[in-house]
C-alpha cells in the first residue's frame, strides 16, 4: 500500500531527520500515528453517523444525539458494531503520507485513533506494518488527553506523533517530536500559539474547490429544461420571463447541488468501489462531512429563498424536487426498475417547474413524449453502470451478481437495454402522434412534425448503438451536451421548433 505513492522532496528530508541521531533518541522513539485525517483523508466516525442516519432516516439522528450525550465511547463503540463494514479498508482514501519517507522510515510504527477500536483494527490490519494499533473502547474515547495518556504510558521512553487537529494538541504536547499532516490553517496556529514546535509535512487544502466540485456544475446544464414551455410558446413569450427563467435556473441549480451533495454523503461506501464516482469529494476524502453538511444547508436554503421570492408555485415544485430526491437518496435508487421512473420523473419536474414558474399550462401528450424520453435516458445510465461493472469485476453477463448501492444484478444488462430501447422508440410514436395526428398548438406543419420525428429517430439509434459500443460517459445527459453530433442534432431540433412557431399558420 505504502510503495504506491512517491515521497516529497520534503517528506525526504523529514525522514531522514527522523532516522539520523539528532540526539534526543528520535531514531529510536516510535511514531504514532492518527488516522482519521492523518493517514486517510476521511473521518470514519462521521461515515458511520451518515451511515447510521441512512439506515434510519426517521429516527437515526435522534438516536446519534442521545447516545453521543450519553457516553461517545459508547456510541462510536455501537456504530461500529451496527455499521462498521461499511467502511472498507481497501478502498479509503489513504494520503499521501502511507507513501511518505517519515512513514517508511520510522524505527517503529503505531496507530491510535479515536475511532472505534474494531474499526481501527481493520484499518490496521490491512495496511500492516504496525507494532501497536488502538481505538477507542473500552470505556476510553482515544483523543485528547485520554490519548496523551494512554502513549505516555505505552510509552514511557517517549513517542513521536503525527496528527492533523486540535484534538492532537495534548498528544503534540506528550510527544517528543511533534508533525502535522493534512492540518488546517487554524490548527497549525493554535498549536504553535501553546508552544508546541510543531514541524507542518502538508496542510489541509481549502474546501472550496471540493464544494464546486460537489456541486457538479455541469449538471446545471439539465435545469436549462424550465424554459422548454416557455419556448415552445414563442408566439406569446413575454420579455419579463427571460429574467424569472434565469433566476430560476439559479435557485434550481442551487437546491439540485444540494441535493448531489447530499445524495453523494450517503453513497460514500458504494461510490469508493466505483471506477469514476470514486473521485467524488466526499468520497475521495476532499471534503471533509461537517463542511459538506454546511455547504448543503447553505445551497438549499439559498435556493429555496430565491424560490419562493419569484413565485409560490415555482417554490411548491422545488420542495417536492427535493422530496422526491431525499426519498431516491435513501431508498428509491435501490429498488429496480422504480429507481429510473424517479429519474425519469424528475426530469419532468423540471420541465413543469418552468411552466408554473411563468404561469403556462402543458398538456399530457407533450408530458409523456418527455417521460419515456427521460427514461429510456435513465435505463441508458443504468446499462452503462451494468456494463462498466461487468467490465471492471470480470462478472460475466449471466451471473447473478449484485451490484453495489442498486437493485440490479449483473445479468439484466440484457434487459436493460432492451427496456431502454423500447422507450426511447415509444418516445418517437407518441411525438409522432402529438406532432402530426393531433393537430397540436405548437407543431402545426407535418413537415415540421416529420423532420422532429426523423430527428428523434437518428439520435436515439445513435445513442442505443453507442452505449452498446461503451462510448458513453456514465451520465448520458453529459454525453448529449459534451458529443459534437449530439449538439447539432440538437441545435437542428432547435431550429425545426422555432422555425414551426414562427411561419405563418393557416
Amino acid at each position: 500500500m505504502s510503495d504506491g505513492v512517491a515521497a516529497s522532496g520534503t517528506g525526504t528530508e523529514m525522514g531522514t531527520e527522523m532516522g539520523a541521531d539528532t540526539g534526543d533518541g528520535a531514531a529510536t522513539r516510535p511514531l504514532v500515528f492518527d488516522l482519521d485525517g492523518t493517514l486517510i483523508r476521511a473521518d470514519t466516525t462521521f461515515e458511520l453517523c451518515v451511515q447510521h442516519v441512512k439506515a434510519y432516516p426517521l429516527t437515526g439522528a435522534v438516536q446519534l444525539f442521545r447516545w453521543f450525550l450519553a457516553s461517545k465511547e459508547s456510541a462510536k463503540t455501537e456504530l461500529a458494531r451496527r455499521h462498521g463494514t461499511a467502511v472498507d479498508p481497501e478502498h479509503l482514501p489513504w494520503s499521501d503520507l502511507t507513501g511518505h519517507e517519515i512513514f517508511r522510515a520510522a524505527p517503529v510504527r503505531a496507530l491510535v485513533s479515536g475511532s472505534a477500536d474494531p474499526v481501527v483494527q481493520r484499518i490496521g490490519e490491512h495496511l500492516g506494518g504496525f507494532a501497536h494499533v488502538r481505538g477507542t473502547g473500552d470505556g476510553v474515547n482515544m483523543i485528547g488527553p485520554d490519548k496523551a495518556r494512554h502513549l505516555t504510558e505505552t510509552y514511557p521512553d517517549g513517542f513521536d506523533y503525527v496528527g492533523d487537529s486540535r484534538a492532537d494538541i495534548p498528544v503534540w504536547h506528550a510527544a517528543g517530536r511533534a508533525y502535522a499532516a493534512n492540518a488546517s490553517r487554524g490548527t497549525i496556529e493554535a498549536a504553535r500559539a501553546e508552544g508546541i514546535d510543531l514541524e507542518v509535512i502538508s496542510q489541509q487544502p481549502g474546501a472550496m474547490r471540493a464544494i464546486l466540485k460537489g456541486m457538479r456544475l455541469h449538471q446545471w446544464a439539465k435545469n436549462g429544461l424550465i424554459a422548454v414551455v416557455p419556448l415552445l410558446n414563442l408566439a406569446i413569450f413575454q420579455p419579463v420571463w427571460a429574467i424569472e427563467l434565469l433566476l430560476g435556473f439559479i435557485a434550481f441549480g442551487l437546491v439540485a447541488s444540494a441535493t448531489y451533495l447530499f445524495n453523494d454523503l450517503l453513497d460514500i461506501p458504494a461510490d469508493r468501489a466505483h471506477r469514476t464516482k470514486r473521485a467524488r469529494p466526499f468520497a475521495a476524502g476532499d471534503l471533509p462531512i461537517p463542511k459538506g453538511c454546511q455547504a448543503i444547508a447553505g445551497l438549499g436554503g439559498a435556493g429555496f429563498v430565491l424560490a419562493l421570492l419569484l413565485d409560490p408555485g415555482f417554490a411548491a415544485m422545488l420542495v417536492l424536487y427535493t422530496a422526491v430526491s431525499l426519498a431516491y437518496s435513501f431508498q428509491l435508487k435501490r429498488i429496480m426498475a422504480l429507481d429510473v421512473i424517479v429519474l425519469a420523473f424528475l426530469f419532468c419536474l423540471r420541465v413543469l417547474a418552468g411552466a408554473v414558474l411563468v404561469g403556462l399550462e402543458t398538456n399530457m401528450w407533450f408530458m409523456l413524449s418527455l417521460g419515456f424520453f427521460f427514461f429510456g435516458l435513465a435505463l441508458g445510465k443504468r446499462a452503462i453502470e451494468l456494463a462498466g461493472k461487468q467490465a471492471t469485476a470480470s462478472i460475466g453477463p449471466g451471473e447473478n451478481v449484485l451490484i453495489r448501492g442498486r437493485g440490479y444484478v449483473a445479468r439484466d444488462l440484457s434487459v436493460v437495454m432492451g427496456a431502454g430501447l423500447a422507450s426511447s422508440f415509444v418516445t418517437v410514436l407518441i411525438v409522432a402522434i402529438y406532432a402530426l395526428l393531433s393537430r397540436s398548438a405548437v407543431i402545426e406543419h407535418e413537415a415540421a412534425g416529420a423532420a422532429i420525428v426523423a430527428i428523434l429517430t437518428f439520435w436515439q439509434t445513435r445513442f442505443w448503438l453507442l452505449v452498446g459500443r461503451d462510448e458513453v460517459h456514465d451520465d448520458p445527459i453529459i454525453f448529449a451536451l459534451k458529443d459534437r453530433l449530439s449538439a447539432l442534432t440538437l441545435a437542428l431540433l432547435g431550429v425545426v421548433v422555432v422555425f414551426e412557431q414562427l411561419w405563418p399558420r393557416a
